[in-house]
């Protein structure tokens, strides 16, 4: 898909505001059964797996989707494109951040158009991740969860 056919990232944000809104999220991501197959297979009782750095590195990739995807329903948007920094000057700006009242989770949405972003989107995150932990220095390790809505997917961003 080349570049001029992506809609532009406030125009994803705003399709992502009205389907959270909406509580359709959860409903409109394809793929979910893949990661779910992957996080049943483990927890089988006669599954063997093989140590691999490769095996513990997607296992831990799709036990952390499942737990993700688990955190986005009945989500309550708090803001959208404003600065979360607690230092005057600095700008943290997650696209959408959500808190989910049922799990007590926050949810950081980060939208990226442009490829070859990778290590500003992870970046971003740590830094969103850290702000958050600031202000709230009560947060368990699982109580940040991260969506990065992509058109490209580079080998960083996939792991």
């Amino acid at each position: 898909m080349s570049k001029a056919k992506l809609p532009p990232e406030s125009e994803v944000v705003s399709w992502l505001k009205q389907i959270i809104e909406n509580e359709e999220l959860l409903e409109s991501i394809t793929g979910q059964e893949v990661i779910t197959s992957l996080t049943d297979t483990v927890i089988q009782e006669h599954f063997l797996p093989c140590f691999g750095i490769d095996y513990i590195s997607r296992r831990a990739s799709a036990e952390a989707a499942d737990f993700v995807l688990s955190r986005l329903s009945l989500l309550e948007i708090i803001s959208i494109n404003t600065s979360i920094s607690l230092t005057t000057g600095e700008v943290l700006r997650p696209d959408i951040l959500c808190f989910n009242p049922e799990t007590k989770t926050l949810v950081v949405f980060e939208v990226k158009r442009a490829s070859e972003t990778e290590r500003q989107t992870v970046t971003e995150l740590a830094g969103y991740e850290q702000e958050l932990r600031n202000m709230l220095p009560f947060l368990g390790g699982f109580d940040v969860c991260f969506v990065v809505v992509a058109a490209d997917w580079s080998t960083l961003l996939v792991h």
